[in-house]
């Protein structure tokens, strides 16, 4: 029976410092507009989990790449699995079947967090609008109606046109389509309020997009750039057997976010 472990992995890396270290550097040497690395950010910790991160994924590539070669696997998870690529798998099981993640849905977030008495013209008078927040978004794929597996924001929504970067490949379908599930999470997070309805908590704030590929080593490399926010909207589905304490159990990966988000901010 399938069964589906709702661990929303939202982590905010929050943090307030009077201390600020020189402008942030982006993949592409860019500056990071209003990204500062904190003091007391543990960036050597950070970058340990990168690099035990990444090769705990290539060390998985190579239990998958064999057990695609057994047809019964293949016919069962291996759209998953395709070319070296992860679409979702993000560690083996015991008996062999993929911990996946997919997506849930955060319909009505952002009504209930009250941002708008932040914004300009609020009820707090503090003209807070996002204006130098960059938000990670990282994703799982969904499929699009041609088929394609597609974890990106789209970048050329209207509510959306000009702020979002597509980090790490996560790119679009061959006929330009973005995740709806990602573009709908960074809407509620940051869209413009061209329909008024639709403006999201920090309409002014840029969004980076990444797949959930690597997540880990992703979130320790943007923690160690300064980045202080992130959205994780998905959770873990697991496709056999397993047992009932699995159910809110703090597994190693637990602990891997945990060890980011603590060597991400610690003033």
């Amino acid at each position: 029976m399938k069964q589906k472990l709702l661990l929303w992995l939202v982590i905010l890396l929050t943090g307030i410092t009077t201390s600020l270290h020189a402008q942030v550097k982006d993949r592409s040497g860019l500056d990071i507009p209003g990204q500062r690395l904190p003091e007391g950010t543990n960036k050597a910790a950070l970058e340990e989990i990168q690099k035990r991160e990444l090769a705990r994924i290539e060390a998985l590539k190579k239990r998958l790449d064999e057990l695609v070669k057994i047809p019964e696997w293949k016919d069962k998870y291996g759209k998953h699995y395709t070319d070296g690529k992860l679409y979702n798998i993000i560690d083996l099981l015991p008996d062999g079947s993929p911990l996946m993640v997919s997506p849930n849905s955060n319909v009505g977030a952002a009504r209930t967090t009250r941002a708008n008495r932040l914004w300009t013209g609020g009820s707090l008078g503090l003209n807070l609008n996002g204006e130098g927040i960059t938000f990670g978004v990282w994703e799982a794929f969904d499929n699009t109606p041609e088929g394609h597996q597609v974890a990106a924001v789209l970048p050329t929504h209207q509510e959306l046109n000009g702020r979002v970067t597509i980090m790490d490949g996560a790119t679009l379908s061959p006929v330009g389509r973005g995740s709806n599930h990602a573009t709908h999470v960074a809407g509620t997070l940051a869209a413009t309020g061209i329909v008024p309805e639709a403006k999201g908590m920090a309409s002014a704030a840029q969004i980076h997009s990444y797949d959930v590929t690597n997540h880990v080593a992703e979130m320790a490399t943007a923690s160690a750039n300064g980045m202080r926010i992130s959205q994780h909207s998905y959770g873990a589905y697991i496709i056999t057997h397993v047992p009932k304490e699995w159910g809110g159990y703090y597994d190693i990966f637990a602990r891997w976010w945990d060890e980011v988000a603590n060597n991400a901010l610690t003033t």
